[in-house]
């Protein structure tokens, strides 16, 4: 089975880039300790420190369902409208 990508990006609101980045840095940790999880990586934008984007690959869709259901990502979920302008979501499977 093809592994399972998910590529995140969020541009945060004025003043809450700081709010942002921790909200996100906080999910690595036990996102990374879920066993379908391959990696789980955030990255913030040369172009524009507003903007980062988290790379997360699973062995499967379904060990990303597992994780889109754990409570520490719907609680950071409810916190996007407070913290963000934008997201961008894309999921992907791998092809080779």
């Amino acid at each position: 089975m093809a592994d399972f990508i998910c590529i995140a990006e969020f541009t945060s609101k004025e003043n809450k880039t700081d709010e942002l980045r921790v909200a996100l840095s906080k999910l690595i940790p036990p996102t990374l300790n879920e066993e379908g999880c391959l990696s789980y990586s955030l990255h913030r934008s040369v172009a524009c420190e507003k903007t980062f984007t988290m790379i997360e690959k699973f062995k499967s869709k379904a060990d990303f369902d597992f994780h889109s259901k754990q409570d520490y990502l719907k609680q950071f979920i409810d916190l996007i409208p407070s913290l963000t302008d934008s997201v961008n979501v894309n999921v992907c499977e791998a092809v080779e």
